[in-house]
């Protein structure tokens, strides 16, 4: 629609300014006639007011079709720059949940190897100690031995605990 506008207005400037010939005989004979000559200075004096109206008209049609592009350009920036910054946020998104996954199952890896060797040790020192209390006092092997079975199996239930909170975090 606005350029069908301004193409109109290209179109009328370019018909006023096309010369006007006059085509009869009688045209060509007439002696000079001063209210006529004023009659064609005022209508020529209109056009080139009509004209420089026209110019303006056009102009101001360029400056409006100028600016709206410009408004639509810093539009179109805008919103690329919010599509952009989403599309950065994303990829930092998927780089920190690939970083943090990374150090999850480096953690989890870690987790389940201290609590085995916790419970390694754990169980290694109560037979060493339960062995000992047996040889000072053979009376009481029986004792001695319900004791640490009990004791080795908890120890053994914290680190299968311990080793499952670890495969969750490694898996979940």
């Amino acid at each position: 629609m606005k350029k069908i506008f301004l193409m109109s207005f290209i179109a009328l400037i370019f018909a006023i300014n096309i010369p006007t010939f006059a085509s009869s005989e009688k045209d060509s004979s007439k002696i000079f006639n001063p209210n006529e000559s004023a009659k064609i200075a005022q209508i020529n004096a209109d056009n080139q007011v009509t004209i420089e109206k026209l110019r303006i008209e056009k102009e101001v049609a360029l400056a409006k079709l100028k600016d709206q592009s410009a408004k639509e350009l810093a539009k179109q920036k805008l919103e690329s720059e919010e599509r952009m910054g989403k599309l950065k946020a994303e990829a930092d998104v998927k780089v920190a949940n690939a970083i943090g996954s990374g150090w999850a199952r480096f953690g989890a890896g870690l987790g389940a190897g201290v609590a085995v060797i916790g419970a390694g040790i754990g169980i290694g020192n109560i037979g060493a100690r339960a062995l000992e209390s047996i040889a000072r006092q053979p009376a009481e092997a029986s004792v001695i031995r319900s004791n640490m079975i009990v004791s080795a199996a908890l120890i053994e239930g914290v680190a299968f605990f311990a080793i499952v909170v670890c495969l969750l975090i490694l898996f979940v």
